[in-house]
């Protein structure tokens, strides 16, 4: 009945110091705490990241087609200013043919 007892006691002994939180136990539920926090960290930083990019890339995007659209005025503005030449080119020569025709 003794030795019963005794590793009884023992087992008990064991399991408990086993489950019982000691200092090194607790260091590694800090130690956990602090890669989770470190890990939330940086998540937000690349949540952030991410944002800031998107941003950027937003901005890049709108001066693209502002440079774009100046570029299609400008062409736009040299194509009338194209066309209004060749129709002074041609002015003289209609109203030389519109004076012939009203000499027949």
């Amino acid at each position: 009945m003794h030795f019963f007892t005794i590793v009884f006691t023992a087992a008990i002994c064991v399991t408990g110091a086993i489950a019982a939180p000691t200092p090194n136990n607790g260091l590694d539920v800090v130690h956990v705490g602090q890669l989770e926090a470190r890990s939330s960290d940086e998540n937000a930083k690349k949540e952030m990241e991410k944002q800031r990019q998107k941003e950027l890339q937003k901005e890049r995007q709108k001066q693209r087609n502002e440079e774009y659209n100046q570029f299609l005025r400008d062409d736009r503005e040299m194509w009338d200013q194209s066309k209004e030449f060749l129709d002074n080119l041609k002015k003289p020569a209609l109203d030389e043919e519109k004076r012939r025709g009203f000499r027949s």
